[in-house]
């Protein structure tokens, strides 16, 4: 055995890790070792994108020179500075962040009626996705209830 190992060394396998370059060349300027997945995850969930909870996605923004931030109008959820509630005449609540909104958007203007008719347009493909879920979940024995599927039933009979 000793003999064996003066000869050709160790009797167990050797892993080696393999560099993490492709052939040498640089992506973009960087290696794969320089990106820390900490910090993509922060700015793709809470540096680089809009609360979770409101509306109008407007792409990404991942740092100073990538773009302006433009807050939507308003959000499903009364999350700050979404403070103030509002209804659709279908019955969507929605909130927004401007105090002055009926000022801006006075009830029956064409401005007011666009607005209503996006929140009303977002409210139903969120009920809509969220009921295929819900069905996907029922079938697999998951969950009991289709709270959305119902929200759904409800606001086609109003539409």
């Amino acid at each position: 055995m000793m003999k064996n190992y003066d000869v050709v060394g160790h009797d167990e396998p050797v892993y080696e890790r393999r560099p993490t370059r492709r052939g040498g060349r640089e992506f973009n300027g960087f290696y794969e070792a320089d990106f820390d997945a900490d910090e993509i995850f922060r700015n793709f969930f809470f540096g680089g994108m809009h609360p979770a909870a409101t509306t109008q996605f407007q792409g990404f923004s991942f740092g100073p020179r990538m773009g302006a931030r433009t807050e939507p109008i308003y959000s499903f959820s009364r999350i700050y500075p979404y403070e103030h509630w509002f209804t659709t005449q279908k019955g969507v609540e929605f909130y927004v962040s401007s105090g002055k909104f009926e000022l801006e958007y006075p009830p029956n203007s064409p401005e007011r009626m666009a607005i209503e008719q996006r929140v009303e347009k977002d409210y139903y493909s969120a009920l809509v996705q969220n009921c295929r879920l819900e069905l996907q979940r029922l079938q697999w024995g998951w969950i009991r209830e289709t709270l959305n599927c119902d929200a759904l039933k409800k606001f086609e009979m109003v539409a």
